[in-house]
């Protein structure tokens, strides 16, 4: 939470209109997804051993797709263009809802959620529509999120494959031409990256063997140390990537429903600045009107504000002070307890006086 205090400090909002590339980027997004699951099904299929973040990720496709398609009803362009952007272009709250998906490696809860968003607004208070875009920007970017996984499961996927038939091909040649397995392993060397994916499945199918079979694994591991490494650390290292890849896919899957159970209406009123002003009302009105009611009066807060040169907080806390300067005997009096209302002024009768006001 003390890392998301800071950084409102370097989210400097534009100056001027910037493209909205969100839907954009949400529709490539979900493209690499569906074209690294149809290569994840076709191995299943043919009977590949898939990593256990893969199997997750071709489990949950289905999933991922709902969410993309409420993400597309979720954020029309005219919204997204109405967000506060930052001098890069992206919505100030997607890049929170980037920060907060990859400060917890894809795992949301609810709790720490609203913790960070405090923790935020301490320096740099969210407007009411970005408190309401929040579903949809940790949609986009837990999708985000998974797209990158996709593409590394993917690529490891073709490096054990690829790794898997160098392994058959010397293990065909050691045992018909084992002279020709030098030439064979020079054409590997030409050929491909000894990466962590690689050099374990290769390991894997290639132990035990003796023999010739033993040299490829020795000048595996002398081609390894000339960069620092050796076949164990990439066993190592792969079974590490393959864990974490696969908690990575857990939490995401796992978070995009938690998106969808959330109570929206619930986390605005509890995040949103503006709603902790308005309960100052002081005829104490505004806190006993139902959620429709409370809202209307948070959006009229807003259009206010977009009307004016004030803040949302500043409007609010204006319509609170036209209220709060109305004596209560006087109100009493005059037999109109109204203006010690801020509906009066945000919605009713004194609305002039508060436009006047700002």
């Amino acid at each position: 939470v003390a890392e998301l205090r800071l950084p409102h400090r370097r989210h400097e909002l534009a100056q001027e209109d910037t493209p909205d590339r969100l839907l954009v980027r949400l529709a490539a997004n979900a493209a690499a997804i569906a074209q690294a699951g149809a290569a994840l099904a076709r191995a299943a299929r043919s009977g590949e051993a898939l990593a256990p973040g893969a199997a997750c990720l071709l489990d949950h496709l289905y999933l991922v797709d709902e969410h993309v398609r409420a993400a597309r009803h979720l954020l029309p362009p005219a919204r997204s263009r109405a967000l506060p952007r930052l001098a890069g272009g992206a919505p100030r709250v997607y890049q929170l809802a980037l920060e907060i998906v990859s400060h917890g490696d894809g795992r949301l809860e609810q709790e720490s959620l609203a913790r960070f968003v405090a923790a935020y607004q301490e320096g740099a208070p969210l407007v009411l529509d970005e408190l309401w875009a929040m579903p949809v920007m940790l949609r986009l970017a837990l999708i985000d999120n998974l797209r990158r996984i996709a593409a590394r499961l993917d690529r490891q996927r073709v490096q054990r494959a690829l790794a898997g038939g160098w392994a058959e091909r010397m293990i065909a040649t050691a045992g018909q031409r084992p002279g020709d397995l030098v030439l064979l392993v020079a054409d590997m060397a030409r050929a491909v990256q000894l990466d962590a994916a690689f050099v374990a499945e290769l390991a894997r199918r290639l132990q035990g063997q003796d023999g010739a079979l033993a040299q490829v694994i020795d000048w595996t591991g002398a081609r390894l140390a000339d960069e620092g490494s050796n076949i164990e650390a990439q066993l190592r290292l792969d079974d590490a990537g393959q864990a974490a890849d696969g908690a990575s896919v857990a939490n995401s899957i796992a978070s995009l429903r938690l998106v969808a159970a959330i109570d929206w209406g619930e986390f605005v009123e509890t995040m949103s600045a503006v709603e902790h002003t308005l309960r100052l009302d002081p005829c104490g009105a505004y806190a006993r009107m139902d959620a429709a009611t409370r809202e209307h009066y948070r959006q009229a807060v807003a259009r206010l504000a977009r009307l004016s040169l004030h803040s949302e907080t500043e409007v609010a806390a204006e319509a609170l002070a036209l209220a709060g300067a109305v004596p209560e005997h006087e109100a009493e009096a005059e037999g109109d307890a109204r203006r010690r209302h801020i509906g009066h002024y945000l919605v009713g009768d004194g609305q002039p006086a508060l436009r006047a006001r700002l």
